[in-house]
């Protein structure tokens, strides 16, 4: 049995921070789902359409997409969101970008997994 840890040391390591975090998290989908619901409605919905019908709040010149507009970008994967809500955002427009949001790992894990579920199957 000793002789497989190597491999399951591997195997761990394989995983994505997506992957990894649900697995140490515990948590079903569905249930990461509903934290990042939870999770984006209080950091996000100030500019971003964050579930389908919920009114946009921005009071920004040119509102940012909402999150099934994310989610349906083509080639948009969880893996994606979820690094790029974990890194510096670079600038969209000449004098605009969005705030860096300071997102724990669990966090980040979370938004990605419920924008991503807003995918069109």
């Amino acid at each position: 049995m000793t002789r497989l840890a190597p491999f399951a040391a591997l195997i761990a390591l394989a995983l994505s921070p997506v992957a990894a975090a649900a697995a140490t998290e515990g948590l079903s989908v569905s249930m990461r789902e509903a934290q990042g619901k939870a999770l984006a409605r209080d950091l996000c919905s100030n500019c971003h359409q964050v579930a389908p019908g919920d009114a946009v709040a921005s009071t920004l010149k040119q509102v940012p997409p909402g999150f099934v507009a994310l989610a349906n970008r083509m080639g948009m994967t969880e893996r994606y969101l979820h690094d790029f809500m974990l890194t510096v955002h670079p600038p969209f427009k000449a004098g605009s970008r969005m705030p860096d949001p300071k997102l724990r790992e669990d966090q980040a894990s979370v938004l990605a997994a419920y924008i991503i579920s807003l995918k069109r199957r």
